[in-house]
C-alpha cells in the first residue's frame, strides 16, 4: 500500500506513448500526401525538363522555327509545364513514381506515342510563340 501511484503513472506514460506514436503516424501520412504528393513529383519532372530543355541540340533551331528571338529564358518553364502536365495529370501517384523506371519505349507509350508527343511539343511552342503583326 506504500506504492499505489505507480500503476497510475505507468498508465499515464503508456497513454502518452500512444499519443506520440499516433502523432508520428499522422505526420508521416501528412508528409506523404502533401510534401511527397503527386503535384510535387510532377513539379520535379518539370524542373528537370526546365534545366535540360535548353541543352537539347535542336532547341535553338526549334525556337527559330517558331519565331522566337531575344530573351527566351522564361520559355523552358512554360514549355515544360505545357508538355508534361497533360501527360502526368491522368496518372496516379504510383504510376508517376514508376515512370522513371520504365524503358524509353514504355515511357513514350505512356506519353501518348511519338506522334502525339511531337504534336504536343509543336503546340506548346506555338502557344507561346511571338505573334506576328
Amino acid at each position: 500500500m506504500a506504492n499505489p501511484a505507480l500503476p497510475k503513472k505507468a498508465k499515464t506514460i503508456r497513454i502518452w506513448l500512444w499519443i506520440i506514436i499516433l502523432s508520428f503516424i499522422v505526420l508521416f501520412f501528412t508528409m506523404k500526401y502533401t510534401v511527397l504528393g503527386k503535384n510535387n513529383i510532377i513539379n520535379g519532372f518539370v524542373t528537370n525538363c526546365t534545366q535540360s530543355a535548353p541543352a537539347a541540340p535542336n532547341w535553338s533551331a526549334e525556337l527559330k522555327k517558331f519565331g522566337y528571338s531575344g530573351d527566351t529564358s522564361w520559355l523552358p518553364q512554360a514549355y515544360c509545364e505545357c508538355v508534361l502536365f497533360p501527360v502526368f495529370e491522368p496518372m496516379s501517384e504510383t504510376e508517376i513514381r514508376k515512370f522513371g523506371d520504365l524503358s524509353a519505349e514504355q515511357r513514350m507509350v505512356k506519353m501518348g506515342g511519338a506522334l502525339r508527343f511531337q504534336q504536343r511539343h509543336e503546340q506548346c511552342l506555338q502557344e507561346f510563340a511571338p505573334k506576328s503583326k
